[in-house]
């Protein structure tokens, strides 16, 4: 995959990860409790846009579904799928499919997105909140700093009431990607809904690099 798709599926990465995987004591944010509160019960299905600005410009936009600790997530003509053990990042431009388990540990985690999926409790501390403006609206802010040192800086999510608009990732380099979140449903937990990528289904001309 050339750098600029490996950006955008790190991208991809963190839209799940900024959904799913907060301290479960959040005392200090009740729009964050409420949000997880909702999410430990439901499958959520959302559209989302994002920019980056920094070493590289992207724009994109694209769709996720969430439930419990599996996801499936789209944009920018990828898609990644994680059963709750293995991730499977798809680039359907290039052909090529990189499977991962989602259980490896490392200190890089934008480098190692599985690892920034897996581990976010540990690398964030508590959310401090504050009022603020996001899409030219008021908003509830809950800010999070890593604990200790992280290819992340600082991470925001925005509320209007208990509902999640959007949020923003600042990078150690400087570089920050702004999601916007839309169309957030909540429905019941689909029981036997396989959220696994069918790689053994692909045709010769797919690159499949297994790192399991």
């Amino acid at each position: 995959m050339t750098r600029n798709r490996i950006n955008i599926s790190v991208v991809l990465l963190s839209v799940a990860a900024l959904l799913f995987l907060f301290p479960s004591a959040s005392r200090a944010s009740d729009p964050v409790n409420s949000l997880l509160s909702r999410m430990s019960s439901s499958q959520v299905k959302f559209g989302y846009t994002f920019s980056t600005k920094g070493n590289m410009n992207i724009k994109g936009d694209g769709n996720a579904v969430v439930q419990g600790k599996c996801f499936f997530v789209e944009g920018n003509g990828m898609e990644i799928y994680c059963d709750g053990k293995s991730r499977w990042t798809v680039d359907n431009y290039s052909k090529e499919a990189i499977i991962e388990d989602v259980t490896m540990v490392g200190d890089d985690f934008l480098t190692n997105p599985a690892a920034f999926l897996t581990s976010l409790d540990k690398v964030f501390g508590e959310p401090e909140m504050s009022k603020g403006t996001f899409g030219g609206k008021s908003v509830d802010v809950a800010s999070f700093l890593p604990k200790g040192k992280s290819s992340v800086s600082s991470m925001k999510l925005f509320f209007r009431s208990s509902d999640l608009s959007g949020a923003e990732i600042t990078l150690a380099d400087g570089s920050v990607t702004q999601f916007t979140v839309t169309g957030m449903t909540f429905s019941d937990v689909e029981q036997g809904k396989d959220f696994s990528f069918k790689d053994k289904e692909l045709d010769s001309s797919w690159v499949v690099t297994d790192l399991r």
